[in-house]
């Protein structure tokens, strides 16, 4: 996060903690870490949002779908889940059922399966069509494909406008970036681009 100047500017202006304010070692138990590092993911991904001008609304957030999601695009039916999954994590998804890293609710399958219900969730509320789930995982490997998908997870190629579930496996780079360069992966470059023209022109 500190390697990012976007990041790096937000949290500052938010007053965010970016380390231990003190030396020494610190016990965190693995839950707190892990809610850590979720709200590390949502909030990346805010800095990001604000940065190129795209606003999100938590207010807009009805109840029924408070618990699935955590951002909303203002103005549309299309719900970010972020998250802050580890380059580990990511890999371990492709594992098969047997082997030994295998995690029953990290991998492909369970992925796919827990997308079509919240998808199938947001469309039920909102009674129309023009509804999409976006997966946004703030880090990782730069050459990791943001994959647009039908509510069947059918491949879609690059439509944004077709898709209805998007996948961004990474939205920055970890490396620390340079002057002017946001430290975008090649992928996320464009699904942003796509996003800002299909809000312009909707």
């Amino acid at each position: 996060m500190q390697n990012n100047a976007i990041l790096r500017e937000y949290f500052d202006l938010n007053q965010f903690e970016q380390g231990f304010s003190g030396k020494g070692i610190y016990f965190t138990p693995y839950f707190y870490q892990c809610i850590l590092a979720g709200a590390i993911g949502e909030e990346a991904v805010k800095a990001v949002f604000e940065y190129e001008k795209i606003s999100l609304s938590e207010e807009e957030i009805p109840n029924e779908l408070f618990e699935l999601i955590d951002l909303k695009v203002e103005g549309k039916n299309w719900y970010i889940d972020a998250k802050n999954y580890s380059e580990q994590t990511i890999m371990n998804f492709q594992l098969a059922e047997d082997d030994h890293f295998f995690h029953p609710k990290l991998n492909e399958a369970s992925f796919k399966e827990k997308a079509q219900d919240k998808l199938e969730k947001i469309k039920n509320f909102h009674k129309q069509d023009d509804c999409k789930i976006i997966f946004i995982n703030a880090f990782g490997n730069g050459e990791r494909s943001t994959n647009y998908y039908d509510e069947n997870f059918n491949d879609m190629g690059n439509s944004f406008d077709k898709a209805k579930i998007i996948v961004v496996q990474n939205m920055l780079k970890t490396g620390k970036s340079v002057k002017n360069d946001k430290n975008y992966s090649p992928d996320f470059q464009y699904f942003i681009s796509e996003l800002k023209n299909q809000l312009n022109n909707g």
